[in-house]
């Protein structure tokens, strides 16, 4: 088995079946899907349990549902990886979509076995039908360098539904659990800083931007705070110079923080997010365009 797909759904019942059907319209007998429920309180099963059995048993039988008590996206991501047979991973959000040919372009690269991760571009597509694309930048030959640049955003973002991870590699890293917002970031960069990585530029996944995935955006961000810095800069992972980047990095997660709350209209909230930012890397202030959105907040 080369991949194994997993899917984590919380209450998506509504996009389950387009993002299992866009698994199973790939090519090939190498791969299987697996879905986690992570404790669905709305018709996820159903709506699962419905569309496999249209399905032929051939097909049926390349896709196992597991169900768990909430405990969040990094553990259900787990909890799938954990009962995967496949050689690589790909980490499918259950509103996103595979496009055509994504695990061909994933599998030229994967046939040569020695790739901890490979990745390639994405489209963001929006509720109007907006579509915009994202390709994947290319990686230089040093991980120092390429850890930095995806940590300063100059590589882009890396969607985990277009990516595939060798499953022994992840299995030394993990999702952390403790970590409800940038747990992908952390992954990413950890293997970035430490693997043998690929990318290409063809979009091979789409993925949808609707009202739920933003409320979730700014619950995520309150929520995780200093956790994902702890989580990524772990000196048991991490080689000592890219350590140095810790104070960069938590200063930008929290100017993050500080544009979803001022787009929110939290501008009180926002300011005192903003001012922690440029305590932790004085650097920051000179990033004109958040210091101009302060700017344009500081007495509202």
């Amino acid at each position: 088995m080369l991949f194994s797909v997993v899917i984590p759904t919380y209450n998506y019942g509504r996009f389950l079946r387009a993002a299992v059907e866009s698994v199973l319209e790939q090519p090939g007998d190498d791969y299987e899907t697996i879905v986690v429920d992570d404790g669905s309180t709305d018709d996820t099963p159903a709506v699962l349990e419905q569309f496999l059995a249209e399905l032929p048993q051939r097909v049926r039988d390349r896709v196992r549902f597991v169900r768990q008590e909430n405990a969040g996206p990094s553990a259900a991501r787990n909890r799938g990886a954990a009962a995967a047979k496949g050689d690589y991973l790909v980490f499918l959000d259950a509103d996103d979509r595979l496009l055509p040919g994504a695990l061909e372009r994933l599998r030229s690269y994967a046939a040569d076995g020695g790739f901890d991760l490979i990745f390639g571009g994405y489209e963001a597509v929006t509720p109007a039908g907006r579509r915009t694309p994202r390709r994947a930048k290319p990686l230089r030959d040093s991980n120092l360098r390429n850890f930095k640049r995806f940590l300063r955003r100059r590589l882009g973002s890396v969607r985990l539904g277009a990516a595939a991870i060798r499953r022994s590699r992840f299995m030394e890293l993990r999702f952390p659990e403790g970590v409800h917002h940038h747990e992908d970031v952390v992954l990413v960069a950890q293997l970035l800083a430490t693997g043998r990585c690929v990318s290409f530029p063809e979009i091979t996944l789409s993925a949808l931007k609707h009202p739920d995935s933003l409320r979730h955006d700014l619950k995520g961000l309150e929520s995780a705070s200093t956790a994902a810095a702890e989580a990524l800069f772990d000196p048991a992972v991490l080689p000592a110079e890219m350590m140095a980047m810790r104070r960069e990095y938590q200063s930008d997660f929290f100017l993050t923080q500080f544009g979803a709350l001022a787009r929110a209209g939290r501008y009180a909230e926002a300011r005192a997010v903003y001012r922690r930012a440029v305590r932790e890397y004085p650097r920051h202030l000179l990033r004109w365009p958040k210091l101009r959105r302060y700017l344009r907040i500081v007495f509202k």
